[in-house]
């Protein structure tokens, strides 16, 4: 099993990692600097990717009033 920190960026939740390491506590998981920086600006990334789609898919919608015209 990988660590904390990359159980954490490859999407283990907290108690599942937890749960396998034994000896880590939800208060020492705390502790662990599990979301390192390349992993914040890829959440962020995706973020921001699916706002961008979502937009999109607002502006090609037609509203309801558009077909009124």
């Amino acid at each position: 099993m990988p660590g904390p920190c990359a159980a954490s960026e490859l999407g283990v939740g907290d108690e599942v990692i937890v749960r396998i390491a034994g000896h880590i506590s939800r208060a020492m998981l705390s502790r662990y600097p599990h979301v390192r920086m390349a992993a914040k600006r890829r959440a962020l990334d995706e973020i921001a990717a699916r706002q961008r789609a979502a937009d999109e898919k607002r502006r090609e919608k037609p509203s309801g009033n558009d077909r009124l015209l």
